[in-house]
């Protein structure tokens, strides 16, 4: 009872949600963290993570587990769609978790990578890593000018990250003299960036 296992009986405390079977969210989640990986049974570890959903659907564990297991079926639309539903919910590191899983899928399948990007962005336009992922994929598909249009309000940014990534997308289009004003943009908000330095001296004018 005391670490949560088992929920005390009624009236005993407050505030303890527990399962038809005495079990709070957190213990059903730790069971089927168990199930996946100590004792390899993958049925009975969706079924203790669904239950934990039951009692609490914004719970963001189990459905970072669930996704994960999407992910591992195979299932990239299912993975994304939970991935998104945890990055929802307090998932902590959900924007670099969100950015990971997007790279790992579009080694094998760029529009389904792209589409989760979108999907974050679209969930959360006011994060800056979201907006800048988004664009970058787009322009890595050859989408320049829809990755233009989604990084065109970063230009101002005051990350070094957004605006060499909008300097990034505008080789998309192949105009030089938009990337020499964002890399000197750059190189304004933080002077030691070699790379950068590099970048811009190599522009044709």
């Amino acid at each position: 009872v005391a670490l949560g296992y088992i929920s005390p009986s009624a009236g005993a405390a407050q505030g303890v949600v527990k399962s038809s079977a005495g079990l709070t969210k957190s213990a059903l989640n730790n069971l089927g963290v168990y199930f996946r990986f100590t004792a390899g049974d993958e049925p009975r570890a969706r079924e203790a993570w669904t239950e934990a959903l039951r009692l609490d659907p914004s719970y963001a564990s189990p459905l970072l587990n669930l996704a994960r297991l999407a992910k591992d079926r195979g299932d990239i639309a299912g993975a994304s769609r939970l991935l998104l539903r945890a990055a929802a919910s307090d998932l902590p590191h959900a924007e670099s978790t969100v950015e990971r899983w997007a790279a790992e899928f579009e080694k094998s399948d760029r529009p389904a990578a792209t589409r989760l990007l979108r999907d974050a962005h679209l969930a959360h336009p006011n994060s800056e890593l979201y907006r800048r992922d988004y664009a970058l994929i787009l322009a890595r598909g050859n989408r320049c000018r829809e990755a233009v249009d989604i990084i065109a309000p970063l230009e101002r940014s005051a990350s070094i990250e957004s605006v060499n990534a909008a300097a990034a997308v505008e080789v998309c289009l192949d105009r030089p003299d938009r990337v020499r004003d964002l890399l000197t943009r750059s190189l304004t908000l933080d002077p030691n960036q070699p790379r950068v330095r590099d970048a811009l001296s190599s522009i044709p004018r």
